[in-house]
């Protein structure tokens, strides 16, 4: 698939899975948490949560990969993290 086929599909595909009750004003980790585990339990294993450690303020650090490579392991994702002293608002 190529980039420009992937976006497409990403952007025919956004309805569909948009979360219209998350906005940037409530989406705190107590609540993106079980939408990350509701979605990983529909995706057939191709979405996965991995809980790599806690904050100092007690959320787990989650690891959050997509896709299959084609040994099926997981493969082309990015570990992305906040910083463990960032208060969320």
């Amino acid at each position: 698939m190529t980039p420009s086929t992937l976006a497409a599909s990403l952007f025919s595909d956004y309805e569909e899975f948009r979360l219209d009750h998350l906005r940037p004003s409530n989406c705190k980790h107590v609540r993106v948490i079980p939408e990350l585990q509701e979605m990983a339990a529909r995706s057939d294993n191709l979405l996965r949560i991995q809980e790599l450690g806690c904050s100092i303020e007690g959320r787990s650090i989650n690891l959050v990969t997509c896709g299959q490579g084609r040994d099926g392991s997981c493969s082309g994702h990015r570990c992305t993290a906040t910083n463990p002293r960032q208060r969320s608002r």
